[in-house]
């Protein structure tokens, strides 16, 4: 979506390269789009669980040597958790797992995109309709490829939902698939140009909310990791873990590190989160119970009222709509300060929803008891980034206007396509010389030419007669004498 979110602005640029026309059948040999996104719609899952079963294998390997546990198992397991990437819920003895691990899910849709991308790159132009057709293919193939996953990894220890990781695989694949699909066939250009470019500030305003917040999330996290290390220490000594432990622990913590930035979001927005059942952890209170053995929960703050200074955190997302705002009227410049603020208002509104639905994706149940009830309310944090993030983002925008008035700015528009010169082979008729034939001429010998232009015309004809007569005398007595040479 890089492409369609990047800012509008009035300079001329020229389309992805295409074949020429004169080179059509060069197209054609190359494979049909639908069959290059089937070919992505399984490649991609692939390669994703041929990763994370090697994964697994090596880290069963390394922690007793295969001595527990079978290499089915192991297996399975890892499909479990590449169904859960994708929002399948996992049934295990009474228990319902529902949190997904959103940073194996990012890795899943960066290899559909790759995939998607290589496909679009690889196959025959089509039209934009094409490409739609081709999106609804790879979405199709990557669900089917969920389901039948699903299906073989269902045990009566852990049974993932069918229904869940076939429409979960289809989301991931439409979104991160289409958008590869798009860019390597060169047609993200021309959707883009379709959307309003009111439209486009709203979205790309909107991507710069999410962003930014997940950010500062993720900052918050570090910062209270660094304050909180002798106890994450503490609890990774207590753990007795190896290297091949360290090593297991340090991936188990990328997998869930955007679901860590998102939670601290809901701090950052004030409501705050929960992990466990009656607990919150928020910037006026902190309520916690027993929580499992991972070093990063260390980090969350000890029980009771927090600092007054802990209130301060509440003014970064008013920040980020103030600063999203004017970005939003800088790269799509307005000289109207109604539309500068509605765009800047709505990208804050849209981006305050996407956040809430963010959040709320990276909570959910990992066990049983205390453990089902872990990450924000989503009508809570919607209404605390409405109220936080949509006002400022609306001075944000007023102040980018009157940036833009200021420099006198040409108002955004959609750029100019240029339409490369192409060579077209064209028979062009070759003129054929006519070449006169000869006269032919009598017997009458060539009188001799003159040049009549510093002379008397009137007198060189009298002249020129009176010696043609005199001349044809003489022929006629000579002839008459019996010359034969006359």
């Amino acid at each position: 979506m890089a492409d369609l979110l990047s800012p509008v602005s009035s300079r001329t640029r020229r389309p992805p390269r295409r074949p020429a026309p004169g080179n059509a059948g060069d197209a054609d040999t190359r494979r049909p789009l639908v069959l290059g996104a089937a070919l992505a719609g399984i490649a991609s899952p692939a390669v994703a669980l041929l990763l994370l079963w090697a994964i697994g294998l090596v880290g069963w390997f390394a922690a007793d040597g295969g001595s527990h546990g079978t290499t089915r198992s192991v297996l399975r397991l890892a499909t479990d958790t590449w169904l859960l990437a994708h929002g399948a819920d996992l049934a295990v003895k009474g228990a319902v797992v529902t949190a997904t691990p959103l940073g194996l899910t990012l890795l899943c849709g960066w290899l559909t995109y790759r995939a998607g991308r290589w496909a679009g790159a690889t196959s025959a132009p089509e039209e934009l309709r094409g490409v739609g057709m081709a999106t609804v293919v790879v979405a199709g193939v990557y669900g089917v490829v969920a389901l039948l996953a699903a299906v073989l990894a269902s045990a009566p220890s852990a049974s993932p939902s069918i229904a869940g990781s076939f429409l979960g695989g289809s989301l991931l694949a439409a979104v991160a698939g289409g958008a590869g699909l798009l860019r390597g066939s060169g047609r993200a250009g021309e959707l883009r140009r379709r959307v309003p470019v009111a439209l486009l500030a709203v979205l790309h305003g909107a991507a710069t909310v999410v962003l930014a917040m997940a950010a500062l999330g993720a900052l918050l996290v570090a910062v209270a990791l660094v304050f909180r290390g002798p106890a994450a220490i503490g609890v990774l000594e207590a753990l007795d873990a190896d290297l091949a432990g360290g090593l297991m622990m340090l991936l188990l913590l990328a997998g869930i590190a955007p679901n860590l930035s998102l939670l601290a979001d809901g701090y950052l927005l004030g409501p705050g989160f929960a992990v466990g059942t009656g607990t919150v952890v928020s910037p006026q209170d902190v309520v916690t119970g027993p929580v499992p053995s991972v070093p990063v929960l260390a980090a969350l703050p000890e029980n009771g009222w927090t600092p007054g200074w802990v209130m301060a955190v509440l003014a970064v997302p008013v920040l980020v709509g103030a600063v999203a705002g004017f970005l939003t009227a800088r790269t799509h410049p307005t000289h109207r300060w109604a539309d500068g603020a509605w765009r800047a208002l709505g990208a804050g509104a849209l981006g305050s929803l996407l956040l809430a639905v963010a959040a709320s994706a990276a909570g959910g149940a990992i066990g049983p008891g205390r453990m089902a009830d872990i990450g924000v309310a989503f009508l809570g944090t919607f209404l605390a980034a409405l109220l936080a993030i949509a006002p400022a983002a609306a001075l944000g925008g007023l102040l980018g206007t009157w940036w833009v008035r200021r420099r006198d700015l040409p108002e955004a528009e959609h750029p100019v396509q240029v339409v490369r010169d192409v060579e077209l082979t064209v028979p062009v008729p070759v003129p054929v010389p006519v070449v006169p034939t000869a006269r032919r001429h009598s017997a009458k010998p060539e009188e001799p030419e003159h040049d009549l232009s510093t002379e008397d015309t009137v007198a060189v004809r009298v002249d020129q007669l009176r010696e043609d007569v005199r001349g044809s005398t003489a022929r006629r007595l000579r002839r008459w004498l019996g010359d034969e040479d006359a």
